[in-house]
């Protein structure tokens, strides 16, 4: 059976993220790659690399700006699936709009919370353009619902499902970028699902989690994400919690809880002052070991979540190789037409999980399973 290539254009493709999903697609298909973003020279170097370490690949650049709409319905003209990695402030809704009015598939990997929200109010639109959106997708979120899906098995057998990813890069040294994670914190909801519902809980529901070796024990903090809202209740579990942490204990203790207490407070010069001390957390307390983990444990009993058994357990040591390829052993299902669709999706409900773990393992991420996970 022949190959069906598409032309893929990675919006955001010179970033980290960008960067590592790009490079993994030209790795793992023949399709072309187009590498976009506001800064054309950056993007050209960016296809330029890929070109010469994958000989033969199609892969080009062109400039648009996340921020406006019309820039990207352009060039969105001849695509057929947009890949959004962007991080540009401002360019939230309207990347979606500009997919559906190009008449494009998309797949958002774009951490914030409210553009499910976003998304959801183009649904009718999407589906009425005949186009497939999967939203959600990618290391955080896309990863909770892969690993919740497996760990319940599909028919609820575990009473207790807990969730946790931490993630440590080497230094952040761009403020821009601090207060892009400043807003991402904000927009945490401090949740677990308990007894079959959502419940608030409050800073003193903060867990040391175990991830093995070599990250170790982590304070971590329970988030509700979009892709969970229904999941533990259609998976028929009556308990599941999902930690996050950053994995710099200054920055974990102090900065996080005070970002997430800040509440309405939070203007620009707020932010401004919360994403100064974001970056002096960080690289003061940046040292190895660096790079991300996720994993999942389930317990039988609906009160053991303190001794439930760790089924699942991913890590790299570098972030984002481990984004891009949570993003690309999603995104791979799509393109070869075992998901997708007309509609808006989650693509953490779509896909085949024990693929994505073998595909990740494949692309040089490390995952242990059962006993060997513990």
């Amino acid at each position: 059976m022949g190959v069906t290539r598409k032309r893929i254009m990675i919006l955001g493709g010179y970033g980290q993220l960008g960067r590592s999903v790009a490079a993994l697609l030209a790795r793992e298909r023949e399709d072309e790659i187009i590498v976009c973003g506001r800064d054309l020279q950056r993007a050209e170097k960016t296809a330029g690399e890929l070109s010469r370490k994958y000989p033969g690949r199609a892969v080009s650049a062109v400039r648009a700006d996340a921020a406006y709409t019309e820039e990207l319905v352009a060039v969105l003209a001849d695509i057929d699936l947009v890949v959004v990695c962007t991080t540009e402030c401002g360019s939230g809704r309207g990347v979606l709009e500009a997919a559906v009015r190009a008449g494009v598939d998309c797949v958002d990997l774009r951490y914030p919370q409210s553009l499910a929200g976003e998304a959801r109010a183009l649904q009718k639109d999407i589906e009425q353009a005949g186009r497939c959106f999967l939203i959600q997708a990618g290391h955080m979120p896309g990863l909770a619902s892969v690993l919740l899906r497996l760990a319940a098995g599909g028919n609820g057998d575990a009473g207790m499902v807990e969730l946790a990813t931490a993630m440590r890069l080497p230094a952040m040294t761009s403020q821009g970028a601090a207060e892009e994670i400043v807003g991402i914190i904000r927009d945490l909801r401090r949740e677990a699902f308990e007894a079959g519902r959502w419940r608030k809980v409050g800073l003193r529901a903060l867990k040391k989690v175990y991830f093995g070796d070599p990250f170790g024990t982590i304070t971590c903090i329970p988030v509700r994400l979009s892709e969970l809202d229904d999941l533990p209740g259609e998976l028929g579990l009556r308990n599941t919690v999902m930690y996050v942490a950053g994995g710099y204990p200054l920055v974990d203790a102090v900065v996080v809880p005070l970002i997430m207490l800040s509440g309405w407070i939070m203007g620009r010069a707020t932010t401004r002052l919360f994403a100064r001390m974001l970056m002096r957390g960080t690289n003061v307390s940046a040292k190895p070991p660096f790079g991300a983990v996720f994993q999942v444990a389930a317990a039988n009993g609906v009160d053991d979540g303190e001794d439930a058994r760790v089924k699942v357990r991913l890590w790299s040591d570098d972030s984002y190789r481990f984004a891009g390829a949570a993003a690309v052993a999603q995104l791979l299902q799509y393109l070869d037409g075992s998901i997708g669709g007309p509609g808006l999706w989650f693509m953490g409900h779509e896909v085949d999980p024990r693929r994505v773990l073998a595909d990740m393992e494949r692309m040089g991420v490390t995952v242990k399973t059962g006993e060997d996970a513990g």
